[in-house]
């Protein structure tokens, strides 16, 4: 009796597999744990080279978002305060002059180009001694960012692995759904941690 239903159903399966006008197909899909990215140990070399490739994103890798928030607002914004300062700097000790573009026959074209030339020497306007202080702080202070943020994205990744080797040696028994890619075959896996 038990036998007959089982054929009954593979062959209801089969036919509403077929019964379709071709463009898809009946699969039948089991429940497969999602793969758990939290428990992936963190590289600290590719949590510190994301770091010196951009400011921050070390600390993000690490899932640490407010130290990567901290550490990128840090650096740009040295950055950018150190960068218009100097381009204040540069403002007040230069001119533009304009050209007119022509033609080989000397006609003109209708467009100017400017050209940045700096000034004489005596008429260099120097920044103030706060100004000067300002911005050799906030380039030791950029510089101090993005060293602080390497180191802190290594040791991030470091944390991170010491907090995943703890809660897993608290996990005495797991159960979980495996999947063979190479007999492409799913079942079940058991630990037990003694």
């Amino acid at each position: 009796m038990i036998r007959a239903l089982i054929v009954i159903s593979i062959a209801v399966v089969t036919i509403a597999a077929y019964a379709d006008d071709g463009d898809s197909a009946f699969v039948l899909k089991p429940q497969i744990a999602q793969y758990d990215y939290d428990a992936v140990p963190k590289d600290p070399f590719a949590s510190c080279a994301l770091s010196a490739t951009l400011p921050g994103t070390g600390q993000i890798y690490n899932r640490e978002y407010g130290r990567g928030l901290v550490t990128a607002a840090g650096f740009y914004g040295c950055l950018y305060l150190a960068q218009y300062l100097y381009g204040r700097f540069e403002l007040f000790n230069t001119d533009t002059v304009y050209f007119a573009e022509t033609t080989r026959q000397g006609t003109h074209t209708g467009v100017y180009r400017s050209v940045y030339v700096p000034k004489a020497d005596a008429d260099w306007k120097w920044p103030s001694d706060t100004e000067k202080y300002l911005t050799f702080s906030t380039a030791i202070l950029t510089g101090g960012f993005y060293i602080w943020g390497l180191y802190d994205a290594y040791q991030g990744a470091k944390r991170y692995n010491q907090k995943l080797a703890t809660a897993q040696a608290h996990k005495k028994f797991d159960v979980r759904l495996a999947y063979s890619p190479r007999s492409q075959n799913f079942g079940f896996t058991a630990g037990y941690r003694f």
